[in-house]
């Protein structure tokens, strides 16, 4: 019998992943924490945000003194199999994608499994080869 990962497993899981492919994750939290320094977020907000910067990245550097480095940015929705989303959820996300972002919510864009994940994140071209 195949076992059945909770949603926390599934992202620990992807997260490790995405570090050792060179990825800096931010978890996002419910702003209900901020009395302990803990969180940002908007209503609808994803589980994580992962930033990976360029690798041979091209500085210039213009008389007002901006440094432009590219970047990969992934905002990423974790879910369980089965697992909903809510409606803010919904419209946070096509509201960001209308904006030219990059959002995977796990069980709608993908199986919601680890090897789902896996398939998407490759099928993209997003794996430097690290892991």
């Amino acid at each position: 019998m195949p076992i059945k990962l909770k949603e926390r497993d599934i992202a620990k899981t992807i997260g490790d992943y995405l570090k050792l492919d060179g990825w800096r994750l931010l978890w996002c939290e419910p702003m209900s924490r901020r009395d302990l320094g803990k969180g940002f977020g908007e209503p609808g907000m994803p589980d994580l945000l992962a930033i990976r910067y360029a690798q041979n990245p091209e500085w210039s550097v213009n008389v007002r003194l901006e440094i432009k480095l590219g970047c990969d940015v992934i905002w990423i929705e974790f879910k369980r199999p089965g697992g909903r989303l809510s409606a803010k959820q919904k419209e946070w996300h096509l509201a960001e994608r209308s904006r030219g972002a990059l959002t995977i919510i796990l069980g709608e864009d993908c199986e919601a499994s680890i090897e789902g994940w896996l398939s998407w994140y490759s099928g993209r071209g997003l794996n430097r080869g690290r892991v």
